[in-house]
């Protein structure tokens, strides 16, 4: 799909796009050699284009569909897909375009703990510049899927937040032990897991120039590091004679 936010389409662009064959989305997209029987180039444009985003491709003679944003969905205006029942779906796909949502998963289940580090730690630092003294780990988790964290499935929520909190007490064990403890109390009254923000160099350091930004991003870096490392030594403390 080639999304168009001007009224053209350019020349040496879609004979490029009319020389692809599915080897190429075999061997370089990696698509299974199954799921290439066919293939097209779709061109998505405003429909207030509609006519002069045509013209390149009647002029080339290519067979790709261009299909139209309205204001009621996405139609096509020229050509078809090969696939007849996809061909079928946007005959018109009636949209509704103001229920669109306007975030997305930064992460999911399946993503790396150093990936979580990295999107969880950004919102610690940010929140310790702002003064927070405490972290928990629910409002960490609804700061990194935000709209999204209240509706989430109970089960895959649980999921997301072992991951947050593996990170969270790794950080406090090591990389960020100066500046984050693992609160043992709190838990038992708000269910979720909190860590103290003991020593705070960013609280009112608003320049990440600053020498305790940049010790801070350091230790980040340094904790991103630690969970890429395939050989590293695992944690297994206990709370309450469970293992954690």
């Amino acid at each position: 799909m080639e999304f168009k936010s001007g009224a053209n389409t350019e020349a040496d662009q879609l004979q490029r796009y009319s020389r692809v064959i599915p080897a190429d989305l075999i061997a370089k997209a990696y698509v299974h050699v199954n799921k290439c029987t066919t293939h097209d180039i779709a061109i998505i444009g405003k429909i207030e284009h509609g006519a002069t985003l045509t013209i390149g491709v009647v002029e080339g003679e290519y067979n790709f569909p261009l299909m139209a944003i309205t204001p009621t969905g996405l139609e096509i205006v020229y050509n078809a897909f090969t696939n007849l029942p996809t061909d079928a779906v946007f005959r018109p796909l009636l949209i509704d375009w103001a229920k669109l949502p306007m975030s997305f998963f930064p992460l999911d289940a399946d993503s790396e703990l150093w990936e979580f580090a990295e999107v969880a730690m950004t919102i610690v630092l940010e929140e310790m510049a702002n003064g927070a003294t405490r972290i928990s780990r629910d409002d960490l988790g609804k700061k990194m899927f935000k709209g999204m964290w209240d509706r989430m499935n109970p089960e895959y929520k649980g999921q997301l937040k072992t991951k947050i909190q593996q990170v969270m007490d790794q950080a406090a064990r090591g990389q960020f032990g100066r500046h984050l403890q693992r609160n043992t109390t709190a838990r038992g009254t708000t269910q979720s897991p909190h860590w103290d923000v003991v020593d705070n160099p960013l609280h009112g350091a608003v320049d990440r120039r600053q020498k305790a930004w940049r010790g801070m991003l350091k230790n980040q870096a340094a904790l991103i590091e630690y969970f890429q490392n395939p050989n590293r030594q695992e944690y297994l403390g206990l709370e309450g004679g469970q293992v954690v």
